[in-house]
């Protein structure tokens, strides 16, 4: 399976990263390269700001693609208007309530969306 991941060089991202991989998927990040990234196999990385940067991504076919770093609604738009053709079909969106860290609810929602890779 081939993977688009925005943002996932930190917390919950990583974690996908590392599940993605055990799976044997190939996977492209596209983030800002504001923290280190150790390179991969079976990782492509696209660097860029969500903001001015997007339109790197076009043109690309992916199976699927996880947003992790989409906090604003104009920021989420503007992702899924520059990638609706980049996944073969529409995806059901969910959103999983996380709590702060700490909590132990946390790992166990965390689990929960990494199953559904």
């Amino acid at each position: 399976m081939q993977l688009l991941i925005l943002g996932g060089t930190r917390f919950l991202g990583r974690h996908l990263v590392a599940a993605a991989l055990a799976r044997a998927h190939a996977i492209t990040l596209f983030h800002r390269g504001t923290n280190p990234v150790t390179a991969r196999a079976h990782v492509e990385t696209i660097y860029g700001d969500r903001h001015r940067d997007l339109a790197k991504l076009h043109g690309r076919r992916w199976d699927a693609v996880i947003d992790t770093s989409g906090y604003h609604p104009h920021t989420v738009r503007a992702a899924a208007g520059t990638l609706a053709d980049a996944v073969p079909r529409p995806a059901r969106r969910t959103a999983l309530k996380i709590r702060p860290i700490g909590r132990p609810a946390v790992g166990q929602r965390l689990q929960i969306a990494l199953r559904c890779l």
